[in-house]
């Protein structure tokens, strides 16, 4: 049996969705290799009308800061929430959990801290703590990231 994302008897489906970006980035012409400030920012909004009916809403930021303090070294803040009602599951599933029901509502929030080390334009590496709170359950995260770039470097200026 194949599941649809909605009913078969919903005809007319209209959506209004929206967002706004932003980002501020700093970097002093004296240090201009070993100190960069970048803070950035969305907003998401999301509203569907089924059959004329309008359902909840589906609407979501995040805000993060990056703060380079040495020519290899950088630190990161990020906050993300996301609010998704039961009654848009149909539309926007989110991942399953055999522990939670599957049409309740989505919500969450995830804080991120960061540190990162970038010794050449082909290698970074990267320790960084989460914490997750989705649909009440609290979750502790902690990943190690390394990076290897083999072949030709990134487009991106060091």
């Amino acid at each position: 049996m194949t599941a649809t994302p909605f009913d078969s008897n919903i005809t007319g489906i209209t959506s209004h969705v929206w967002g706004l970006d932003f980002q501020l980035k700093w970097k002093p012409l004296q240090y201009n290799r070993y100190h960069t400030f970048v803070l950035e920012g969305e907003y998401v909004n999301a509203t569907l009308n089924v059959n004329s009916s309008p359902t909840g809403t589906l609407h979501g930021y995040y805000m993060q800061g990056l703060y380079q303090f040495d020519l290899r070294w950088w630190v990161q803040g990020r906050f993300k929430w996301l609010n998704r009602l039961a009654d848009l599951y149909n539309f926007f599933p989110g991942p399953l959990n055999i522990t939670q029901q599957v049409h309740e509502d989505l919500s969450g929030q995830r804080l991120s801290a960061a540190l990162a080390y970038v010794p050449t334009e082909f290698s970074a590496y990267r320790l960084q703590y989460n914490f997750v709170r989705a649909s009440g359950i609290n979750e502790h995260q902690v990943v190690l990231q390394v990076n290897v770039t083999i072949g030709s470097h990134p487009a991106h200026k060091y």
